[in-house]
């Protein structure tokens, strides 16, 4: 006779047993992908997975424990793509948005008076007291009182900008992930053949601009320049009809 889960905190011990048990899988460096594709509810594994294991084999509604586990994994895996992308590439990522944004391109002098204005009145310090010490950076030390704080200024258009160029390498490693999908019989197909790329661009792209904040766009480009303190949003100031946001590097 099997087992019946009888209260939740039953249920909730057996969905963490079982996540437990699915770990030898990423212990064994093989893809959440893959394991979806294994573990497919109703197929021969996904019964095998159960009816192999002492601690499993005689709980009533098991499987719709791992059913719903193997689920969650595919969604994590598809929301968390972004996230994977960064760790997985970050010097090749920070590398590209070094020699994009960075190499050939400083903020004009004009814009750098806009932002030592925007940095004085929100500091309510003198300018004399403001120094621009990376222009590719948009980066200042701001002495005030005796504390020097390091501020990085940037207009909405600016980040704008940015964001765009991280969005689009991202999408360029996103797709070369794509370049070949392996069907369930031992074949594969290119993806541009079954899906329709510009499409699979416009939503990732619509995804990125949704979920790449601020901070971590100044944040990649803080790194890269070794500055290796965290960037935090900190204020924001309208000047002369124009938008400024201001990342204090700590």
């Amino acid at each position: 006779m099997k087992k019946k889960i009888t209260n939740s905190q039953e249920l909730n011990n057996y969905y963490n047993m079982v996540n437990t048990k699915l770990k030898k899988y990423s212990e064994m460096n093989i893809q959440p992908q893959n394991v979806v594709k294994y573990l497919k509810p109703g197929s021969e594994n996904f019964f095998k997975f159960i009816n192999e294991d002492d601690d499993l084999k005689d709980v009533d509604g098991i499987e719709v424990v791992l059913k719903d586990i193997i689920e969650d994994t595919y969604a994590a895996f598809k929301d968390g793509l972004f996230k994977k992308i960064k760790q997985a590439s970050v010097k090749t990522f920070e590398g590209y948005i070094f020699e994009s944004v960075f190499d050939d391109e400083e903020i004009s002098d004009d814009e750098m008076h806009k932002h030592e204005r925007a940095l004085a009145d929100i500091y309510k310090v003198s300018i004399s007291y403001i120094d621009c010490i990376n222009k590719k950076l948009h980066l200042y030390d701001v002495k005030d009182d005796g504390t020097i704080h390091k501020v990085m200024v940037y207009t909405p258009e600016q980040l704008k900008k940015d964001k765009d160029i991280i969005s689009k390498f991202l999408y360029k490693l996103y797709s070369s992930k794509l370049n070949q999908i392996e069907l369930p019989f031992g074949k594969t197909v290119k993806s541009d053949e079954i899906l329709d790329m510009k499409v699979v661009e416009e939503e990732f792209l619509k995804w990125i601009d949704k979920n790449l904040t601020d901070e971590e766009v100044i944040n990649t480009i803080a790194n890269r320049a070794s500055i290796n303190l965290q960037v935090k949003f900190t204020n924001k100031k309208e000047l002369n009809d124009k938008l400024y946001y201001l990342f204090e590097v700590r």
